[in-house]
């Protein structure tokens, strides 16, 4: 307690505030919680209990005032409580709803990896999926059910979702990778026209190698967008092709969404600029096969509702 005031002391005489050490505690303690506290746990204090108490109550008050964001205060992101202890009131110290939300928010950043998508999917929930359409429940129940069985240990077949443009494949996969990251699986969700694109520049420094082999090793990969890219026979075999092949012997799970049905993104595999390799093509498709099931979404654009 000596040492408590001494220290308040200190602090009130370089900050030159004309006011003592009894008159800060009294103030304290007509806190309106304070009084509130000490009403409620009048018959669990001793005698004295608010005198002897009346440092802790101080720093209550004086935490409890703290603002949030106060980079100056060592205990910002936690609130205090007061408690009875032995007779006596204390002060405890728990995390504040910011700071949870906060702490989670880092540990879900470290599981989820977007790469070339827009922030706004982070906040993508399958609970705002399911608007009851008919065309969305097959892969909504289908991304469920993955999920429940991933978390019991049961490794499946990811999904490849088709359909017309706007109605909701990325949104889905973006939903899916958010309960998985939340529950600590690591997931990588990847706009593949931009990473194709991307990825060409990169060969000349060798980073290339070490971009693929990340999307090869992640433990869930989510291609979106997959037949948009502008193609190229590298692309083809020496990007997606070693991709999905590493993926394909070692059953990670692995989704797509295309704008293409699985038949017709094998058609636009098998023509690149003029040549015609169907074989190539069917090689690629064999892996997708190999690591989803085809699942079409329907319904209106709902990124241009009429």
């Amino acid at each position: 307690m000596q040492n408590i005031s001494r220290v308040i002391n200190q602090i009130l005489e370089k900050k030159n505030v004309k006011i003592s050490l009894d008159e800060l505690m009294t103030e304290a303690i007509q806190d309106k919680d304070v009084q509130e506290f000490i009403a409620k746990n009048k018959a669990k204090l001793d005698e004295g209990a608010v005198e002897k108490s009346s440092a802790n109550i101080y720093e209550y008050v004086t935490q409890k005032q703290a603002t949030e964001n106060d980079s100056n205060n060592p205990l910002s992101g936690y609130a205090p409580h007061l408690i009875v202890n032995d007779g006596l009131i204390e002060v405890s110290y728990e995390p504040t709803q910011a700071a949870i939300e906060k702490s989670k928010q880092k540990k879900l950043a470290k599981q989820l990896n977007y790469i070339s998508l827009p922030d706004s999917l982070k906040t993508a929930s399958l609970n705002d999926y399911n608007d009851g359409s008919e065309g969305r429940f097959e892969a909504l129940a289908g991304c469920a059910s993955f999920i429940r069985d991933y978390l019991n240990g049961e490794v499946n077949k990811g999904f490849f979702l088709c359909g017309d443009f706007g109605v909701g494949k990325t949104y889905l996969l973006a939903a899916t990778a958010n309960k998985l990251a939340e529950k600590g699986t690591p997931v990588s969700v990847v706009h593949f026209p931009t990473f194709a694109s991307t990825i060409r520049s990169q060969v000349q420094n060798n980073t290339a190698i070490i971009e693929i082999e990340r999307l090869q090793k992640t433990p869930i990969l989510m291609l979106d967008d997959i037949g948009a890219e502008t193609l190229t026979t590298w692309i083809r075999d020496d990007v997606l092709g070693v991709i999905l092949q590493y993926r394909m012997e070692r059953r990670l799970p692995t989704f797509f969404s295309s704008n293409f049905s699985m038949a017709e993104l094998e058609n636009h595999l098998t023509y690149v600029k003029g040549d015609v390799e169907p074989v190539k093509a069917k090689r690629i498709m064999e892996r997708v096969k190999s690591l989803s099931h085809e699942v079409t979404i329907s319904g209106s654009n709902r990124r241009n509702p009429e």
